[in-house]
């Protein structure tokens, strides 16, 4: 076994030194594709463990059943939801649908607001 002197300029054994090694772009990114899978993997797996709730996904005005979809990704698992029809999805995906609905909903009742003191306004 070769000595080599350390920055001090003692001696040390090879085996102590470690080699600085730096992974390639290309090495890194394979690392965090594959860390990205197993998250995906593993909220799939959750998701299919969750207890189900039937859902309705609103038509919008100018929607037709059966050609529009909702989307929605949670952690890398991602649901094409039909909208116009009940369908049955984990908890999780149901919550976050609730949420963005109930968040349109006070959305548009603000502007409803808005819009009728604006009316009343113009009518006084």
């Amino acid at each position: 076994m070769s000595k080599v002197k350390d920055v001090n300029t003692k001696e040390v054994e090879s085996s102590d030194v470690k080699e600085n090694t730096v992974k390639s772009p290309v090495a890194r990114s394979k690392d965090i594709a594959s860390s990205f899978k197993k998250q995906k993997e593993q909220m799939e797996e959750r998701l299919r463990e969750q207890q189900k709730v039937r859902v309705l996904v609103p038509l919008g005005p100018t929607e037709k059943r059966g050609k529009s979809f909702l989307e929605i990704g949670l952690n890398g698992a991602f649901y094409k939801v039909p909208k116009g029809e009940y369908i049955d999805l984990p908890q999780a995906i149901a919550d976050i649908i609730m949420r963005s609905q109930q968040q349109t909903d006070e959305s548009l009742s603000m502007f409803a607001v808005e819009r009728a003191e604006d009316v009343r306004d113009a009518l006084s």
